[in-house]
């Protein structure tokens, strides 16, 4: 199997489920997932050759979706989030349209909001396909996607990064290939440790201003950066930074 999870972490303490949020990948063979919840017993192991998240999202039918507020916000989110990297084939592996398709609809029929994808993501082919898919049904759904990762045959050299440059070019990107006029939550992906702080942050403040990001958040960045940017956003009077995504250890 491959799959991943990624957590959030928030402000707010969790009650009955170990993390408040989390990020579930996933193609291929599945032999066994265990234990997402405290009170939830494992997946029968004789259940394979079946796509792991359709396991992962049906293996409790009985209990509905549960929604959080995402940190210090109004934002109401499922409690997984569906992640869309294995979104198309471009990179040599991943699932095609049409079985893309069946894990959107299979995670929105079980309740699921929260969907996370990302620039370049199967070079733009995970934000194509979900632009599709979202289309009937856009304002349902809390749409997040990242910046600052680039391909390894990118020669420009402002064509990844942290920069108002990079953050501006790669935010139009992902509107146009997800045919909406605004994101949800909007991630720096990834800390380059050259960007000043004081840039990004305003840059991304610029961004809720306009309209075209309601939300921002941190992905794989220091805790010391995440400290810094909100007590400079909480002086100046810019966005404040509500959730950091991060690797989560099963």
């Amino acid at each position: 199997a491959c799959f991943s999870l990624t957590c959030f972490l928030f402000p707010t303490p969790t009650s009955r489920h170990c993390v408040s949020a989390g990020i579930i990948y996933g193609i291929g063979v599945v032999e066994q997932v265990e234990h997402w919840r405290k009170d939830t017993t494992a997946i029968d192991e004789s259940q394979e050759k079946k796509n792991w998240s359709i396991l992962f999202l049906t293996h409790q039918p009985e209990e509905p979706m549960h929604y959080k507020l995402l940190g210090r916000s109004g934002l109401r989110v499922s409690e997984l989030c569906l992640g869309t990297m294995t979104f198309g084939e471009t990179w040599g592996w991943g699932a095609s349209k049409s079985e893309s398709k069946k894990m959107f609809d299979l995670f929105a029929k079980e309740g699921g909001n929260f969907i996370d994808t990302s620039v370049n993501y199967t070079v733009g082919t995970s934000e194509e396909f979900l632009g599709d898919f979202l289309k009937t049904d856009r304002d349902h759904f809390v749409v997040a996607t990242k910046y600052t990762l680039t391909k390894p045959d990118n020669t420009d050299p402002n064509g990844g990064g942290n920069s108002r440059k990079n953050m501006m070019k790669s935010v139009e990107k992902s509107l146009k290939r997800l045919i909406t006029d605004h994101i949800d939550l909007y991630y720096l992906h990834m800390w380059d440790y050259m960007t000043p702080v004081e840039e990004v942050v305003r840059g991304l403040d610029d961004l809720v201003r306009q309209g075209k990001v309601l939300y921002v958040a941190f992905s794989d960045t220091p805790d010391y950066i995440v400290a810094e940017a909100n007590t400079r956003a909480d002086l100046m009077g810019w966005s404040r930074f509500i959730g950091i995504q991060i690797p989560y250890s099963l």
